[in-house]
């Protein structure tokens, strides 16, 4: 009766080790923080590993908390100063649960550090890595894309497939001096790289599918996808 037992017990241990090894293409973070966002999901794509949120915390790495600013002129007065700063589109919290926060460049670059322990702000090669992964710029955008809220382009639906897993949303963006735009048009990423004193790069996805890095003003704000380390 106890070698029975024994043997239960050991086939037990061993289907549940059989079970913890199984992957699946997207896995729970088990990182755990006072920042927002930081208990985390992952998608893996290719040979790299992305957050399938856009990021939400509003603290860096070392505690210190990350200034919302919601009115223009503060907004204004943060990318003058070139202090780090975020916000919801449109300074709704709706937004925010569904889009994630807003960042201008300043908090990207801070040295306390933005994206959660295990992570960084994506660069210009991870970028790469996945538009060349999922086919080129030609028809990877649609792949990135959400299958809702995206508006229609000439008629016609600008959803994305989301093959890929990655769900980008089109949650639109704000200007150095505090103006919301593009909701449902676009869904912008900072890019890690730093092209002036005034400029650094985005990554663009517009309703059509095309996809566009370029420079652009450091007291913008974008939304971070992180990749981990």
């Amino acid at each position: 009766m106890k070698r029975i037992s024994l043997f239960l017990l050991i086939t037990a241990i061993a289907v549940f080790m059989i079970s913890c090894g199984s992957t699946s293409k997207i896995t729970e973070d088990v990182k755990t923080s006072e920042n927002e966002g930081s208990n985390t999901k992952e998608l893996s794509i290719g040979n790299q590993t992305w957050m399938t949120d856009n990021l939400s915390v509003d603290r860096f790495r070392n505690g210190d908390i990350i200034p919302e600013v919601a009115s223009k002129e503060e907004w204004e007065a943060a990318a003058e100063n070139k202090q780090p700063a975020w916000c919801y589109f449109e300074n709704n919290p709706e937004n925010g649960e569904r889009f994630g926060k807003l960042y201008n460049w300043y908090a990207v670059d801070d040295p306390r550090g933005l994206a959660p322990e295990g992570w960084r702000v994506s660069s210009y090669e991870d970028w790469n890595l996945l538009i060349d992964y999922l086919g080129g710029e030609a028809v990877a955008g649609n792949k990135i894309k959400s299958t809702e809220l995206w508006s229609e382009n000439e008629g016609e639906d600008g959803n994305g497939t989301n093959e890929s897993g990655f769900n980008a949303m089109p949650g639109g963006n704000r200007n150095s001096v505090g103006n919301f735009y593009s909701l449902g048009f676009i869904s912008a990423f900072w890019i890690y790289y730093e092209i002036s004193e005034f400029d650094s790069s985005a990554l663009i996805i517009y309703r059509n599918g095309s996809v566009n890095k370029a420079g652009r003003n450091k007291g913008e704000a974008y939304y971070i996808r992180c990749i981990k380390e």
